[in-house]
């Protein structure tokens, strides 16, 4: 988010940063309805993930990772 404030400063009005852990369903809720009450579109969602030589484990909620 830095990165893109610094490089085109006049989005620091637009870009948001919301924490977004996908290990289970309920924050995914909280975010979900973080985003909704504070905004009425998306127009961009950028991801970043990553996950390496890990044995194979499943969620709380029972989806593998």
């Amino acid at each position: 988010m830095n990165d893109v404030c610094a490089a085109v400063p006049e989005a620091v009005r637009f870009v948001k940063y919301l924490e977004l852990n996908l290990a289970s369903l309920a924050p995914v809720r909280k975010a979900v309805a973080t985003f909704g009450a504070e905004n009425d579109h998306l127009d961009v969602l950028m991801n970043s993930v990553g996950i390496m030589a890990q044995l194979p484990a499943r969620t709380k909620d029972g989806f593998e990772i």
